[in-house]
């Protein structure tokens, strides 16, 4: 373990790595930690990226006791479509029926796709 300051860090961020960082991070623990979460309503309080979130913070902590680097998040959430009177359509949570929408953040995929 490379002898580092109570106060500093090693990087374990991926995108933040110059390449012989990454290199040297790699050579003492081959490890690669990819955090995954889904976009999805979690309430008026929370982010709708919260799984993701949560997920990089979990892999940062575990590259910093193990080794090896986390690579950036990925985010990903198919998500309910409701079709209303009129043509309009609902969408904006993983549950059914939720209301609420969130144009941009959610991934609607079609049934036959």
């Amino acid at each position: 373990m490379p002898d580092v300051s109570p106060n500093v860090s090693p990087k374990v961020r991926f995108e933040e790595m110059f390449p012989w960082e990454l290199a040297e991070a790699l050579a003492r623990a081959p490890l690669c930690y990819l955090p995954l979460g889904v976009l999805e309503w979690h309430g008026e309080h929370n982010a709708v990226g919260l799984d993701a979130i949560k997920a990089q913070a979990i892999c940062e902590c575990a590259a910093a006791l193990s080794g090896g680097v986390v690579v950036p998040a990925l985010y990903w959430g198919t998500d309910y479509r409701e079709d209303l009177p009129g043509g309009d359509y609902l969408t904006g949570g993983i549950e059914k029926g939720e209301r609420y929408h969130v144009p941009g953040s959610m991934f609607w995929i079609r049934p036959d796709t």
